[in-house]
């Protein structure tokens, strides 16, 4: 579908890209997303992940989509708080107040009052 700007037509074209990445202000992480998840899951521990909407929010997506690709959504399903905005979703993990939240890389790197950019080898530790 052509998209229709001032009765000019125009492709469809890319506004912007990102990575999305797991990241939790509790918990140091050094495996990857798929080994730290399902872990937790097989030793019971109780824990909470943040997602973006889904149905407006393309981080939701796809986080909800990684979910699906690593067959872990159907097990995690409980363990999900849908957040209106990319934003919350970071503040919310970022305050830990979610153990864990799908959020861009971006917004690790340049944490608020942080110094993150100056604090990257600590900071690694808490995202994938």
């Amino acid at each position: 579908m052509l998209a229709s700007v001032n009765g000019v037509k125009s492709s469809p074209f890319t506004y912007t890209r990102g990575q999305l990445v797991l990241y939790s202000h509790k918990y140091p992480m050094d495996i990857s997303p798929t080994t730290t998840l399902d872990q937790l899951m097989l030793d019971n521990k109780p824990f909470s992940l943040a997602i973006a909407n889904p149905d407006n929010l393309a981080y939701g997506m796809a986080a909800e989509a990684w979910l699906v690709n690593q067959n872990l959504y159907n097990n995690i399903q409980s363990k999900i708080v849908y957040t209106n905005t990319l934003d919350e979703t970071f503040a919310l993990t970022d305050s830990g107040k979610a153990d864990f939240g799908f959020v861009s890389l971006s917004q690790v790197l340049n944490k608020p009052n942080d110094n993150a950019l100056q604090n990257v080898k600590t900071l690694a530790n808490n995202y994938l």
